[in-house]
């Protein structure tokens, strides 16, 4: 624990009261596995306000949100085959919640021509190789986000156990043998042929 407040109070801001205040150079702070999440929420909240509105989607590349009436049907993209006209690998229902997929297959980059993908586990500060893509679905797109990266980072095994053990939170992970491990939550949602 004397860690994590030493780590804490070394940020270059705080966060009290839902205020955050700057308190040093916030140049290298990175809120990648959050912003999209939370911005999807923001539309969300605001579209949903409107009179006369029943139903909306918010999808920004990735992480997406639905709420009202009924529901959508969302594909998983096959991390192994990334083309636009491939079918997804499965299909799953959304309605009233959000969800959020992160991997290797659309965002990267290359050392000595070598192809990694952009999350980088932060125990080792190399990019995770063990885990393809994985989608979250939560009750909110900024938790299905940051979810999403979490479970990217860690074992396929240990990452349908994490969620599992998180209020109203389910994820599917594809491994980079093309394995798909399913949350428990998870086999409620999937639309199966």
């Amino acid at each position: 624990m004397a860690a994590l407040s030493s780590t804490l109070s070394t940020l270059p801001f705080s966060v009290a009261g839902g205020a955050v205040t700057r308190r040093g150079d916030c140049g290298a702070v990175d809120l990648n596995a959050f912003a999209k999440g939370w911005i999807v929420d923001a539309a969300i909240a605001v579209v949903s306000g409107e009179a006369g509105i029943e139903s909306v989607l918010v999808s920004a590349g990735g992480d997406l949100a639905h709420a009202g009436a009924g529901g959508v049907r969302v594909g998983v993209e096959n991390p192994q085959r990334p083309f636009d006209n491939e079918p997804p690998l499965l299909v799953f229902e959304l309605s009233g919640a959000a969800a959020a997929t992160s991997g290797s297959a659309r965002r990267g980059f290359r050392i000595g021509g070598v192809r990694y993908g952009h999350v980088l586990d932060p125990r080792t500060g190399r990019p995770v190789e063990h885990t393809r893509s994985a989608t979250v679905v939560a009750p909110r797109a900024a938790v299905a986000d940051a979810v999403a990266t979490i479970v990217s980072v860690l074992e396929p095994s240990e990452a349908t156990g994490f969620t599992d053990r998180l209020d109203d939170v389910s994820c599917c992970v594809v491994a980079a043998d093309g394995t798909v491990h399913r949350s428990s939550g998870w086999t409620d949602l999937e639309l199966r042929s």
